[in-house]
């Protein structure tokens, strides 16, 4: 059995496919001998990308958090609301056997990038939802602070590396150099 949640909202019908894409961030570069040679870098950021079945009526294959039947609407709504709030959710695919032994999850931050709402004759009174969500990374800032021992001509420099979310407006901070400064000592 296949769980797909998206920010503790289980989704009632687990997707007939999820396509989750990890991208290398690799790059190939020409030597002056023209030979290449790959560049080894960090992965780009992971898509995930499905279709998920909404049913306007209460099937005997649709799974619901608490049992109770959720119409189209209440999802639609969940989406607008993690569309609308600019922040990082979890997207967890969880998986398990027949015996109900858990097999391997996937579990990341993500955004939700798009979503696509189709009603077709074909689904009865039922909605489809393309959805696309993109792997989130935290971030931030390293703050360098150099303090100069007064007795010598020695710089102490000290990192301090914070994390902030995109949400926060970061303050960059100015040093003014000083005659004798270098750049290691900055």
């Amino acid at each position: 059995m296949y769980y797909l949640y998206l920010n503790k909202i289980l989704m009632p019908v687990t997707p007939e496919k999820v396509q989750i894409k990890v991208k290398g961030g690799n790059q190939t570069i020409s030597l002056i001998n023209e030979a290449e040679v790959n560049q080894i870098k960090p992965n780009k950021l992971t898509d995930i990308s499905f279709e998920v079945l909404l049913p306007n009526q209460a099937y005997p294959f649709a799974l619901y958090k608490d049992g109770t039947f959720r119409a189209p609407s209440y999802f639609l709504e969940q989406f607008e609301k993690l569309k609308a709030k600019k922040k990082p959710f979890k997207f967890k695919l969880l998986r398990t056997d027949p015996q109900g032994n858990s097999l391997f999850d996937t579990s990341l931050d993500v955004t939700l990038e798009s979503y696509t709402v189709t009603e077709d004759a074909k689904e009865g009174f039922d909605v489809k939802v393309s959805i696309e969500l993109k792997e989130y990374r935290e971030y931030g800032v390293t703050t360098i602070k150099v303090k100069k021992d007064k007795k010598s001509s020695k710089s102490k420099v000290t990192k301090k590396e914070s994390k902030k979310s995109s949400s926060k407006k970061n303050k960059g901070s100015s040093y003014t150099v000083k005659s004798g400064d270098t750049l290691w000592a900055i």
